[in-house]
């Protein structure tokens, strides 16, 4: 039986040392952290509970659904409402426009756009109907040949107008993943359309970090070890060198799956190049992390009733970016009568106060709250600051040809190092589901072990 490593224990790792135990693979996970789950987790206090990361399913999450019947995961369908919010301004803010997201003719009743602005939407509406097969999730490479240099601001300023820009199609673009609208390629704009025309959210019974938490119990999983270093050895293996509670000590395994982000993973390599292939390597160094904050607040009454999910235009934001009112999401997650919410912020705020104490971190996003939700301040209790260092792989403009270019020269001749992780196809969890699939299947494949069809993607 070949024995297999798998480093990080988010939904990209659990899923690549899921397969492999399923290939009969004899597999081990080590985890820096005291729990599983990286950004897809859950958790609980004083009665309330919280997705800090990782929020929601798409019904297009096809293979993440596949995973959930093998797991026995139950599903939520009608859990998350599709109602959203978005504050119109920074001169009234408290005032909001609350639209459907699984309707997109919706933003031709938006206050904040003009006449103008909404007919040259139609453009937009336009682009996701011809481009319609490109833009098919998850599958990034089939969006090349609409991959140019253009990002979202100069399109959207150019074809939308700044306002349809700001006040919408940034919200399920680069809102949504932290990205800025200069960070973001113009097609993401059409993409998100045809998601909001076919595609529903869901949440698994328990929370995300449900589908994590039976992923761990099903392996072999040593929380509070961190890897430090691999290497190959002479004859095909690898050595970890994994700091526990004992110390130092040396793993020897037939293959390693780095499952961790891309900065994160070339730390452990002395010669990423040998490890991984040249072309592999620099794509590993290129790789572009938000830095973000969320924080989950109780209050002592529901202060949103209407959208679960409130979006503040950047222009506007002051560092504030979206807040989930999770006791919208789904039942049980706040007691009655109450509300909780999970704020998140731009990565520019977050670098800005990212060394400040948990507690005066709470009292900023507060009090940037304040205006949007007026004397909500004195019924707000933090629960807990979540601090995200990669946050979510920005795929700027041209980054898919990148990504295809690393993905067709394949892993390092001879070497016993492999990689996955969200930066290898899209920063959600069902692409990073795919990532370690396919890690899982370039492992079997170099053991010359039969590769199940569910890897073959």
């Amino acid at each position: 039986m070949h024995r297999v490593a798998v480093v990080g224990s988010g939904i990209s790792g659990l899923g690549a040392a899921y397969a492999l135990r399923q290939a009969h693979c004899d597999v081990i996970v080590f985890e820096s952290a005291d729990r599983v789950g990286g950004r897809m987790q859950t958790q609980s206090a004083d009665g309330y509970t919280w997705d800090p990361a990782a929020q929601f399913l798409l019904s297009k999450f096809e293979t993440m659904l596949a995973l959930l019947t093998e797991l026995n995961v139950p599903v939520l369908r009608d859990s998350v409402p599709p109602t959203m919010g978005i504050v119109l301004s920074s001169m009234s803010p408290e005032t909001k426009y609350y639209f459907r997201v699984d309707n997109p003719l919706s933003m031709f009743s938006h206050p904040q756009l003009s006449l103008a602005n909404k007919v040259r939407l139609l453009k937009l509406f336009g682009q996701t109907f011809w481009y319609w097969r490109s833009l098919d999730f998850p599958w990034m490479n089939k969006v090349q040949k609409l991959d140019t240099k253009d990002t979202l601001r100069t399109v959207g300023d150019r074809d939308y107008g700044a306002d349809a820009l700001d006040y919408f199609l940034n919200l399920p673009t680069s809102n949504l993943f932290y990205w800025t609208p200069e960070e973001t390629p113009w097609w993401m704009a059409p993409f998100s359309l045809k998601l909001m025309f076919n595609a529903k959210m869901f949440l698994p019974a328990g929370g995300m970090g449900a589908v994590t938490a039976a992923l761990g119990r099903s392996l072999d999983v040593r929380l509070n070890h961190t890897v430090r270093r691999i290497d190959a050895t002479d004859d095909g293996k690898a050595v970890l060198r994994v700091q526990g509670a004992r110390g130092m000590s040396g793993v020897l395994v037939d293959r390693v799956i780095i499952a961790t982000p891309a900065p994160v993973a070339l730390t452990m390599l002395a010669d990423p190049e040998q490890a991984l292939g040249k072309i592999r390597a620099n794509y590993l160094r290129t790789a572009n992390y938000t830095q973000v904050l969320t924080m989950a607040v109780a209050y002592a009454s529901a202060i949103e009733r209407r959208a679960y999910g409130v979006f503040v235009p950047r222009k506007d934001s002051g560092g504030l970016l979206t807040i989930g009112w999770e006791h919208l999401k789904a039942q049980g997650r706040a007691p009655i009568n109450r509300g909780l919410g999970v704020f998140s912020t731009t990565a520019s705020f977050a670098r800005q106060v990212w060394n400040y104490s948990d507690a005066e971190i709470a009292r900023q996003m507060i009090d940037l709250a304040v205006p949007i939700y007026p004397n909500s301040s004195p019924q707000a209790h933090p629960l807990q600051v979540h601090r995200f260092p990669h946050a979510t792989p920005i795929m700027e403009p041209t980054r898919s040809r990148t990504l295809d270019q690393a993905r067709k020269a394949g892993p390092a001749a001879g070497s016993p190092i492999f990689t996955c992780g969200d930066y290898w196809l899209g920063p959600n969890v069902e692409q990073a589901l795919i990532t370690g699939y396919r890690a899982a299947g370039e492992v079997l494949q170099s053991l010359q072990s039969p590769v199940p069809t569910k890897l073959q993607i």
